[in-house]
């Protein structure tokens, strides 16, 4: 009878256990199945995010162009990235014609949101790493524009009200060939009063609470450039992933997601 007790209560103990690594489970950079354990080399950016990150029309993308499960969106490309694996994370690369995004135009919503990229440039080249406008010429395009590389190698955020772009916050700074986590929040508060932070690799870059109120723009997300990749940087850039969520990331936040994502 203690036999079977002891044999019973092993049983026990093993299903609640694999009941806490199926809960915890995440991708590895590797693609492997984290399983609740640590992976070696971090994990992908989108499996980075815990539950509380993620709000309203919220989308993450995996660095093989896939996009994490409950993603509100799947992007499309534009052209054909190309798809390899680095050191055991996949990765995406765009020449300045390609790129990644949403599938059909939508008003840029009325609220604060967060957004992240970890990326790499061959060439320290001005253009809109990241963007939520179209491929028109008309000035600015864009109601969200929070990764602008530019050729001395810093970044500005910028946000349109569809007639200025004042208060952009411009720090930072990127290498050619080097990865980085770019990451951007805005905090919707008024005109000329919306604050913008930009984040390098975890840390506050710079910041802006002069930002003007983000324009409701008919247009979409892209991971290279605006719309249709115009505006890109004239270059191959690769990505192991992106996402925005609409929510105001705290800089805790950005920092653990930095730390989660550390090869």
């Amino acid at each position: 009878m203690i036999r079977l007790v002891s044999i019973a209560l092993l049983l026990a103990g093993a299903a609640e256990a694999q009941g806490r690594f199926d809960r915890t489970n995440s991708r590895c950079a590797s693609g492997r199945s984290g399983r609740g354990l640590a992976c070696a080399g971090g994990v992908q950016l989108a499996d980075a995010l815990q539950a509380g990150d993620l709000s309203g029309s919220w989308w993450a993308m995996y660095g093989d162009g896939t996009m994490r499960s409950g993603s509100s969106v799947t992007l499309v490309a534009t052209g054909t990235p190309t798809n390899t694996v680095e050191n055991g994370w996949p990765v995406r690369t765009y020449t300045s014609a390609q790129n990644d995004q949403e599938p059909a135009n939508v008003a840029f919503p009325a609220s604060d949101f967060s957004v992240c990229m970890h990326r790499r440039s061959s060439a320290v080249v001005a253009g809109e790493a990241m963007c939520f406008g179209t491929s028109t010429a008309t000035n600015p395009p864009f109601a969200a524009a929070p990764f602008e590389q530019q050729a001395g190698g810093s970044f500005f955020s910028f946000i349109s009200d569809g007639a200025s772009i004042a208060g952009a916050p411009s720090g930072g700074s990127f290498s050619a060939g080097a990865w980085f986590l770019a990451c951007f929040t805005y905090q919707r508060v008024g005109a000329g009063t919306s604050v913008g932070t930009l984040y390098i690799n975890g840390a506050q870059a710079a910041q802006s609470s002069t930002m003007r109120l983000a324009q409701a723009l008919l247009s979409v997300w892209s991971t290279n450039g605006c719309a249709a990749a115009a505006n890109s940087p004239a270059t191959t850039s690769s990505v192991r992933g992106a996402f925005v969520t609409y929510k105001l990331l705290s800089a805790a936040d950005i920092a653990r997601i930095y730390a989660a994502t550390a090869p």
